[in-house]
This record gives C-alpha cells, structure tokens and sequence, in this order.
C-alpha cells in the first residue's frame, strides 16, 4: 500500500519546468480512479498519496488524499481520490467533476521532465485497458440521490425478502408490463416484442409502491439486470448512465409528480431524457416512476411512446385481505 507523504509547494521556477497534461477517463468515476490506481501498480511505480496545495486570493486550500470504503460482492472496496507523487516523475492527480449530464474524472499528470511523456501514454493507456474490468454498478442495485453516488457507490440491501401482497388485477399487470420482461428479454427481443418499457406506478401512500419496487430489485439482479433508484431532480443524470451501463437496467424514479410541478424547464428536460433512454439506447430498459396523484402528472408524459402501462396500486380488497390473513395469521384460515 502506498505511504503517505506530507504536503508540499513547489518554486514558481519550478512549476514552469513542469510538463501539466489532463485527460477524462472513461467509465463511471469510482471505476475510474480504481482503474486509476491498479494502472498504476501495474506498471510498477514507487508512489504516495500526498496533500493538494493550492495557493489562492484568501490563502492555501489543502485537499488531503482520500479513501471511502464500499462493500462489493462481499469484499470491501477503497475508492481513493486525491494526489499521488510518483518517485522520479512527478505527480498524477484524480479530480472527481461534478457535471451537469454525468459526472467524471480527470486525471491530471504533472512531468518533471520532458522526457517523461512516455509514462503519461502508458498511464493512459494502461488506466483505459483496466477500467473495462472493473465492476460497480453492472448487475447490481444501487440508488442515485446525488452526483458522488457514481464515484462512491450506495447501493441497496437486498437481504430481506419481505412478503407482499397485492390485489389480483395489479399483481397481473406488474407481471405482464415488468416481470415478463426480466425473466424473458431475450426470448421477447427474438420475437420482436420491444426491449423497452415505461411504467407508472401510481396509487396513494402506503399501497405496496416502495415494496413492488423493492421486489423487483432483487429479482433484476437476480436476471443479471442493474436496477438504479433515482429522484427526479436527478432523472437526466440516471437516464444518462442507464444507457452507458451496458447491460439491462431498471431505471426507477420516486414522486415524479413533485419533480414535474418545478416548472417548464423541468419537465421538458424530464421528457427529453426518456425520450433518449427509449429511442437511442440499444440496451434493455424498464423505466418505472411512481406518483401518488397521477392526475398531477403531465399529459405529455403520459403518451404511449413514453408510458406503456399503468399500474394502480390500491388498498386490498377481499382476495388480498384474505391472502394477507394467511400470511399473518394462519391459525385462523385453517
């Protein structure tokens, strides 16, 4: 592991000799930085994680190196961001950037020498061939609530399988509008049934909205799906990794009712972005929102390229009470 070293500043006379390149890696950016890292372990450089020192109008800003731990697959993950010195060349630094459509990372290298522009193309190119093999989000399940969850992941338990009980008629549209797809998309695509979809679901609190989502998390993962739970404020930006997963996704966003009422500017970059998902994407998307007034939602939003089904959740009635009965009390139902 690498030491660290304490901060330092360098001469302006210094800093001129410096060769200063950047590059945007690719990927998502906690696979990013770990690419980052393992490229360079592999090209077998004495490094250190060290303190940015930068020198403005109100004095020093200082960014220590950092390290968050993750759970993935059962093993725990450092996602390391900062600065790191390497013996003899220079410096190479991650820069996590917050972006209006998907955020990324910067890698910027700082030479001590000319001569040195070797070790950049190497670091690229090494960075860019390990990146491919490193795995946060494909598969699994995760949410999105703000732009640092794509550098350091906060994915969703799914160790409960927690009954539920829906009435008949919206159990069978669940089945049909999403359940169909995860356990059968590839038949379907082979069959020339569309490999995309678009969901509401819709009823008032407390009707098993979460739960259904929740459910079909672990049964995507389960198909080899990514299943990603979003806010609306953030749609475009799930939208925009969805489609950059490479792999089946469940894109699931909460109240979009809410997000719509922010205005015109809102709700058009809400249609434009699942517009995108559903005409440009070659992958496999299920796009599931949910309302609890879907009378609030936008006409627009509701048109069949947009919306295939909806899916009312209501409180249960006769046949529901009674299969709850049995999974609650069954001494009573014998």
């Amino acid at each position: 592991m690498a030491k660290k070293q304490a901060g330092f500043t360098k001469t302006k006379q210094q800093q001129k000799q410096q060769q200063v390149y950047s590059w945007n890696c690719p990927g998502f950016p906690g696979e990013a930085v770990l690419a980052v890292e393992a490229a360079l372990k592999a090209l077998k450089l004495n490094y250190m994680e060290v303190e940015t020192i930068t020198d403005g109008y109100s004095g020093e800003t200082r960014t220590p190196f950092s390290r968050e731990e993750v759970e993935v697959d059962g093993k725990m993950v450092e996602i390391p961001v900062g600065t790191y010195s390497i013996e003899g060349l220079g410096r190479v630094q991650t820069e996590f950037r917050k972006m209006d459509s998907l955020p990324s990372v910067k890698l910027l290298c700082a030479l001590e020498k000319n001569g040195d522009i070797e070790f950049w193309n190497k670091l690229r190119q090494r960075t860019a061939e390990l990146v491919r093999s490193v795995n946060l989000f494909r598969g699994k399940a995760f949410q999105v609530r703000e732009a640092s969850h794509l550098l350091v992941p906060e994915y969703i338990k799914l160790d409960d399988d927690i009954p539920l009980v829906l009435n008949p008629e919206t159990r069978r549209l669940l089945n049909v509008s999403v359940r169909s797809l995860l356990s059968k998309c590839d038949q379907l695509r082979h069959a020339g049934v569309s490999s995309k979809r678009g969901v509401i679901f819709e009823g008032p609190y407390g009707v098993g909205k979460t739960l259904a989502a929740y459910k079909l998390a672990r049964e995507a993962v389960r198909y080899g799906w990514s299943f990603l739970l979003t806010e609306g404020n953030l749609f475009g930006l799930a939208c925009s990794m969805a489609k950059r997963l490479g792999c089946p996704c469940v894109l699931c966003v909460e109240d979009i009712d809410a997000t719509m009422s922010g205005g015109r500017d809102s709700l058009n970059s809400i249609l434009n972005s699942i517009s995108g998902v559903q005409s440009k994407s070659d992958e496999t998307q299920i796009i599931i929102v949910s309302t609890n007034f879907v009378d609030r939602v936008e006409p627009a939003f509701l048109r069949p390229e947009r919306i295939d089904a909806i899916v009312e959740f209501r409180p249960l009635r006769l046949e529901g009470n009674k299969e709850l009965l049995k999974l609650l009390a069954p001494e009573f139902t014998t």
